[in-house]
């Protein structure tokens, strides 16, 4: 896959918001699921971000996104920190306790989930302790609050120094629209890419 480093997926992108039964279709650790990703990526010679899953621990469902490295190895995850009640995401989740860093070639990243946009004490944390270069966002944001997390990245970017990088979903899901505009920003808040409501 040439000029492609990291490959990054949304938010719940396996199951999306099916709470009332996310204890049935959460993945294991043992899921085939993570053994199809890590064999793309080895393949490919591509690092991947699985946005994040519903997946199972040892108490509990975790809104938890993986890093697969270009060898195919899991070197990191992350469980979101920050519950969105909204979407009863407490009700049915367990929360993680603290954001991550991870390196891929040598460059230092991290990633957030979603809802956690919203408090940049997360991040800030993050960057006076590890300085990442990159902070990757997988959503599941809705269509009319597009413009506040357009404002929430641009405000995280350019706090941290650094990029941000964020995947939204789209389509429709128990009353809910998505439309994607999943975008980049610089350290200066500029918008270098921005996809349309479809991507």
């Amino acid at each position: 896959m040439p000029d492609i480093d990291v490959l990054l997926f949304p938010e719940l992108f396996t199951t999306g918001y099916q709470m009332d039964i996310i204890n049935k279709i959460a993945h294991h650790d043992d899921d085939p699921l993570f053994g199809r990703f890590r064999l793309f990526a080895k393949d490919h010679q591509v690092a991947i971000l699985l946005g994040s899953i519903a997946s199972w621990q040892k108490n509990g469902v975790y809104n938890r996104s993986y890093v697969i490295d270009k060898r195919g190895e899991i070197i990191s995850n992350y469980a979101k920190v920050h519950l969105f009640s909204l979407m009863k995401e407490e009700q049915y989740l367990a929360a993680g306790e603290t954001a991550h860093v991870f390196k891929l070639d040598d460059v230092i990243l991290s990633s957030i989930i979603c809802y956690d946009l919203r408090f940049p004490e997360l991040t800030r944390q993050l960057y006076i302790k590890y300085q990442p270069k990159v902070i990757f966002v997988p959503m599941e944001w809705p269509a009319p609050r597009t413009e506040a997390f357009r404002t929430l990245l641009k405000a995280r970017a350019v706090e941290n120094q650094c990029y941000v990088v964020s995947c939204n979903r789209v389509g429709e899901e128990l009353g809910n629209v998505f439309e994607g505009h999943s975008l980049a920003c610089d350290p200066y808040g500029n918008i270098l890419a921005e996809c349309d409501d479809q991507e």
